[in-house]
């Protein structure tokens, strides 16, 4: 017979009632009551808990359950039965339930931890976490009673062991970090190795985890199996098919894995799929055949809109990146479930929000998160849509050409916590009435055209936490203490407008949290007070393109916490202050580009430097260059352009081995160029020595180690960019500027792609050596204005991606080789002024070239080339397209345009796509991981 806790009880007080000879003395009532818990698994425990480094560094409603493990009134005893997290057994007492998720425990954990001594343990959670990316114990293979076995998002890394598999009565096992941030390999043992041993597993969730193999066939007999998710785990090869016609499978997720390739089967009527998540070229009509339907995530595909519509138990529909072949049929509207709706990166053509494509929106008066973002959307905003979506929390329509003002019904939605409408064309003021959005803590209006002030009644935003209203036309004159108010504001960009900012406070104004500061070009005429005292964990400032003039303010000095300090383009003048070096341990990138500092420059680097880029160009600047920047093996970015530095090649920057960008243009460099260093110069992809004054011959050993150059166009077009505080998902594009023909060229972002030699005006001599055929990326070369002699070698026709090559102001010989026709990518070509002699070519877009780039070349057939160029445009019509309309037409998203439209160069500081949709996904997933917390503490609060 089974007894209950409480029936033991009942039954020792009747006892006692009815037994009047027992005395007080011979029978005490308390001491005979037995706690449930076996001493041994108390002591497992409260050595366990002991074994964390910390457990009370929970935010906001969150508790650690570890709290309640206690001794009673300092006895030896205590139930750890009744203990928060912990279940035992009703027969036997053992601890068979340990449920620590969310309990801010921070620990590392061994083999010797005494969690492994606790062998009746059948379920074991540990999500949520942090165990310092410590490995899985060996030991996890004892506790061989386990069915459940949850260590997601605790930071656990390397190999899984094999001793796990030892689990074999596991029902359910996740290993999953939703973050991405996990570092756990199934290698050895493999996935296969796994599958084969975990038989019983109804629930398998190893998302993020490094598989990078094919998914075992296996997986297509496991007919209990009810959630899979192998999701971001670098999956190859071809998804088994049967796998999706599992009996009991309700959750599939296979995102993220580009190079598995899955084909959608014909599914059959009343499937119990409920959750589907994976990318597939194709999805078949009949997938609106799984009725039961709740989370639908399709990405990269092509898709039948009216194929889903009967799917009317949907509560989260996800397109993302796909092909529409029809219209959204206005049957949409009987979603009437559907809580989140996500239909960006898709090309609809061009509709407004009021077309039948997407007028159905405003009847989902369920939603609560709505991302329209990148869909060619054009026209107003509908106010309608905000009459019935009054549950909204978040609202995407980024990156689209809308037009018109902002709603002012946008204003009621009370709810509303993400809000961004960013690089559109909105126009009109920013409503006084923003001021009701009480829950918001993400707004983007950046890159738009609203104009007019900003509103004082942003100071009603208590939970703001990130505020984005640069390059809009803004205007008036702002009071900086308006966003005092916003205590919780982490993250404040106004550049780019015409705002004229007063920044003097009351010495009691406190910015707390502010890490993130960015005030490009708000017409400050000086160095803002608040930052003298305020501001002591700032991560970056940013106050390029401003008027302030003066020597730099000493408070600066006070920032010593600053990644980012850009204080480009303004009018400072005096030397650098030496307390620049105070910032070695933290600094990143250091822009102090287009000033008048001058005097030497300070040697302050220490070993344990992180600078990734300093640009000083621009300014007056003497003496040699600092070698403690040799210290500073992160730096990816040196310039030092347009001073007044005499020095040596400062061959020692050969020992970075990041290094990817060298410019030293324009200053009183002298002497030879040479690498000292065997691997030195690796990764530079971009070096410019133009007008300085070095001499002597270009060595091969020079050019031989220059990697990073003899590759070609990367796969896909990305820039090169610092993450400076994923808290807030703040990045720092680099920026620089090069010269062609005169031309200057502005790079607000630095393709990856990019590759360039600029030698020019300098007093080099010798053959131009032959292996600078080798580096294939190459897209400018020039050495123009020295003394090189001997032919143009043949191997410059292996540099396929060369777009421009000037050779001009030389004392080449010879023969122009005939194989520079084969570079196609060639639209600007000079040899002018040297002593070459012969036939010019005239294949491809050499007919093109104007007839400067060969003067000055005395017998160089120029009138036979001239003639024979007009009867070729005679015979054929037409003529090789011109460089203008290289440019203009070319459909290749990797080609770089050389004329760069000035943008004015505000700041390298600019959050927009990064390499197509990269930056849109992390907003998605830093709003996932807010929701995910919100929605935690909420829990903690029920």
């Amino acid at each position: 017979m089974k007894f209950s806790y409480f029936a033991q009880l009942l039954v020792l007080y009747n006892l006692a009632a009815f037994i009047p000879s027992f005395s007080s003395s011979s029978f005490s009532f308390s001491s005979s009551i037995k706690h449930r818990c076996h001493d041994n698994e108390r002591s497992a425990l409260l050595q366990f808990k002991n074994s964390f480094l910390s457990t009370n560094n929970c935010y906001d409603q969150y508790y650690s359950k570890v709290e309640s493990w206690k001794l009673v009134d300092g006895e030896s005893s205590g139930d750890c039965c009744t203990w928060d997290g912990v279940e035992c057994d009703d027969r036997t007492n053992h601890v068979i339930g340990l449920d620590l998720t969310d309990s801010c425990i921070s620990a590392s954990i061994s083999s010797n931890s005494t969690l492994f001594d606790l062998v009746h343990l059948q379920t074991l959670n540990l999500a949520y976490n942090i165990f310092f990316q410590s490995q899985i114990p060996s030991r996890i293979g004892e506790l061989s009673s386990l069915t459940y076995l949850n260590l997601s998002c605790s930071g656990f890394s390397g190999q899984i062991p094999k001793q796990l598999l030892n689990l074999t009565k596991l029902v359910s096992l996740d290993l999953s970090d939703i973050y991405g941030l996990i570092g756990l390999n199934l290698h050895k043992p493999s996935f296969n190795d796994m599958v084969g041993q975990l038989t019983s597993l109804k629930e398998l969730h190893l998302s993020s985890v490094n598989i990078s193999s094919k998914v075992p066939e296996l997986l297509s007999n496991f007919s209990s199996l009810e959630s899979l998710r192998l999701d971001s785990c670098g999956l190859t090869g071809e998804f088994p098919a049967a796998i999706f016609q599992l009996p009991n499978l309700k959750i599939l997720d296979l995102t993220s894995n580009p190079d598995l390739k899955t084909d959608l089967p014909s599914f059959q009527f009343g499937r119990p799929l409920k959750t589907l998540k994976l990318s597939t070229e194709h999805v078949p009509i009949s997938i609106g055949n799984l009725i039961y339907m709740e989370e639908l995530h399709l990405s990269d595909c092509t898709f039948t809109p009216s194929s889903i519509e009967n799917l009317v138990h949907l509560k989260f529909l996800f397109i993302w990146n796909c092909t529409f072949t029809g219209q959204i049929p206005p049957t949409f509207s009987n979603f009437t479930k559907l809580v989140r709706l996500v239909l960006s990166y898709n090309d609809f053509g061009i509709y407004t929000p009021t077309t039948s494509s997407f007028s159905w929106i405003g009847e989902l008066t369920r939603l609560t998160y709505l991302s329209l973002s990148i869909i060619n959307m054009n026209g107003e905003i509908p106010s309608s849509w905000f009459m019935n979506l009054t549950q909204l929390s978040s609202l995407q329509m980024s990156d689209n050409q809308l037009t018109g003002p902002l709603p002012q019904a946008l204003m009621n939605l009370t709810k509303l916590e993400w809000l961004d409408l960013s690089t559109n064309q909105l126009s009109g003021p920013i409503p006084f009435q923003i001021g009701h959005l009480t829950s918001l803590f993400f707004l983007d209006l950046s890159f738009n055209k609203l104009d007019g002030g900003i509103p004082t009644s942003f100071s009603h935003l208590n939970n703001l936490e990130r505020l984005e209203l640069n390059s809009n036309k803004l205007t008036g004159t702002l009071k900086f203490t308006v966003f005092s108010e916003l205590k919780n504001l982490g993250y404040l960009d106004l550049s780019n407008n015409s705002l004229s900012l007063t920044t003097k406070t009351r010495s009691n104004v406190s910015f707390q949290r502010l890490r993130d500061l960015n005030l490009g070009s708000c017409n400050l005429s000086e160095f803002p007070s608040f930052l003298h005292h305020q501001l002591d964990f700032l991560v970056s400032l940013n106050l390029s393109s401003n008027k302030m003039s003066g020597e730099l303010s000493p408070s600066i000095c006070n920032l010593n916490s600053l990644q980012v300090l850009d204080l480009s383009f303004n009018n400072l003048s005096g030397q650098l202050p030496r307390c620049l070096g105070n910032f070695s341990d933290s600094l990143s990138v250091l822009n102090l580009k287009g000033n008048s500092f001058h005097g030497t420059i300070p040697s302050l680097w220490k070993n344990a430097c992180q600078l990734k880029m300093i640009g000083m160009s621009h300014n007056k600047l003497q003496g040699p260059l600092p070698k403690s920047l040799g210290n500073c093996s992160l730096l990816k970015m040196v310039d030092f352009g347009s001073n007044q530095i005499i020095d040596v090649f400062p061959s020692w920057f050969g020992s970075l081995p990041n290094l990817q960008i060298l410019i030293l243009r324009s200053n009183n460099f002298y002497g030879t160029v040479e690498n000292s260093v065997a691997t030195g110069f690796s990764n530079l992809r971009v070096i410019d020595l133009s007008l300085n004054q070095f001499s002597g011959k270009l060595q091969s050993k020079l050019l031989y180690n220059w990697n990073a150059m003899k590759v070609s166009n990367a796969s896909h077009m990305t820039y090169m960019r610092d993450n400076i505080d994923p808290s807030y998902l703040m990045q720092y594009d680099y920026s620089m500027t090069l010269y062609n023909k005169g031309l200057e060229m502005n790079y607000m972002k630095i393709p990856d792609i990019l590759v360039t030699i600029d030698f020019s005006n300098n007093k080099f001599e010798g053959e131009i050596p032959d292996i600078i055929g080798n580096l294939k990326g190459l897209q400018l070369l020039n050495l123009s204005g020295n003394i090189l002699q001997g032919p143009i070698p043949s191997s410059l026709a292996n540099l396929k991606a060369l777009e421009c090559l000037d050779l001009s102001s030389n004392q080449l010989s010879g023969q122009i080789p005939t194989q520079l026709t084969e570079i196609t990518a060639l639209s600007s070509f000079d040899v002018s002024f040297n002593q070459l002699s012969g036939p010019i070519p005239q294949g491809n877009q050499f007919c093109n070239f104007e007839s400067k780039s060969y003067e000055g070349n005395p017998s160089l057939w120029v009138d036979t080339w001239t003639k024979q160029c007009g009867n070729f445009k005679s015979a054929t019509g037409s003529v090789p397209p011109s460089f203008t309309e290289l440019e203009a037409s070319t459909d290749s998203e990797f080609k770089i345009n050389w004329i760069v439209v000035s943008m004015g160069y505000a700041s390298g500081m600019v959050i927009g796509v990064v390499g197509g949709n990269e930056f849109a996904r992390r907003k998605q997933h830093w709003f996932a991981k807010r929701m995910k917390k919100k929605s935690k503490r909420q829990a903690k609060r029920r």
